[in-house]
């Protein structure tokens, strides 16, 4: 049994989150990420132009991967901000404090709309900001099972 599950998105808080360690595997219900869906930085690109797009892309296509398979299922939830050994949830160790959260929520939601299509109704992000302030927040994308399926990720972003 998933065990965020039940509880309205916006009254999860860090304890939440901390039962999922070492207890709440990922399945088809569920996705961790250490990290938020971010580019590479600049220095970590190929220099050859086309090929560079395309890496600096590759996370956009991650996470409408990720998003469209939730939805053309049973639905799901990507949890970013949490550390993962074997799929098993190890440690809720936030995303930092360089980041500024409503831009992230921002910015993958855009990356959603204009990769996804037909798009996905019902797609919810939450904030979780965690006790120890170096550990920043935790990212939550409810995924809900859509009845628009099914999605694809466009091949042009």
């Amino acid at each position: 049994m998933f065990l965020l599950g039940n509880k309205p998105l916006e009254q999860l808080a860090e304890d939440d989150l901390q039962k999922l360690v070492d207890t709440e595997i990922e399945s088809r219900y569920i996705d961790y990420k250490e990290k938020i869906y971010a580019p590479p930085p600049d220095a970590q690109l190929p220099l050859e132009q086309s090929e560079r797009k395309r890496v600096k892309d590759r996370w956009k296509i991650e996470l409408c991967n990720d998003v469209s398979s939730f939805a053309n299922a049973a639905g799901g939830w990507i949890i970013c901000g949490v550390l993962e050994d074997g799929g098993i949830a190890t440690d809720v160790c936030g995303l930092g404090t360089n980041i500024d959260i409503e831009q992230e929520i921002a910015r993958l939601e855009g990356a959603i709309f204009s990769g996804i299509e037909p798009s996905i109704p019902g797609l919810q992000f939450q904030s979780v900001t965690l006790q120890d302030a170096q550990k920043g927040n935790v990212l939550l994308i409810r995924v809900p099972r859509s009845y628009r399926a099914p999605h694809r990720v466009k091949e042009t972003q």
